[in-house]
């Protein structure tokens, strides 16, 4: 009858051990998983914030190549090129709104329209002034910028 204790004993240690490591293991899976989450959420985010960033760079650098061409004076001409997409494969627009001097990108991000204005020194524009695309040429012709 000892015996049987202790047989009964030992496969209830057994039963028990592969108890606690299924509890320790679904412990440090569940771990794991949360830690996978917020990250790919930080993935997500950074990721968008690249966009922006090569969104933002594009129309700061345009701006400042207006603001050189008008102040080189007339007859001054300069042709840019800017990549065709941003860095998620996404196409940009760029516009002109000569009234309220100011260049605006805009671009596809996460099913929503994106935008970002940067402002212009002058509001004397001719040309094609919406849906630029790369290569632009621009001329400045007494004091007006010229969009080819």
């Amino acid at each position: 009858m000892n015996n049987n204790i202790l047989k009964m004993t030992n496969h209830s240690k057994t039963g028990q051990l592969s108890t606690e490591l299924l509890i320790v293991l679904s412990v440090f899976l569940l771990l794991f998983l949360s830690l996978f989450a917020f990250a790919s959420d930080h993935f997500a985010v950074f990721s968008q914030k690249k966009v922006q960033l090569s969104a933002k760079i594009i129309a700061q650098d345009l701006s400042l190549q207006i603001h050189s061409l008008l102040l080189a004076g007339s007859g001054t001409s300069l042709t840019l090129s800017y990549p065709q997409k941003l860095d998620n494969g996404a196409e940009y627009f760029l516009q002109i709104f000569p009234s309220s001097r100011l260049l605006q990108i805009s671009w596809l991000n996460s099913g929503k329209m994106k935008h970002y204005a940067v402002p212009l020194t002058t509001s004397s524009f001719q040309g094609n002034l919406t849906n630029m695309t790369s290569p632009l040429h621009l001329s400045n012709l007494q004091g007006q910028i010229i969009v080819r």
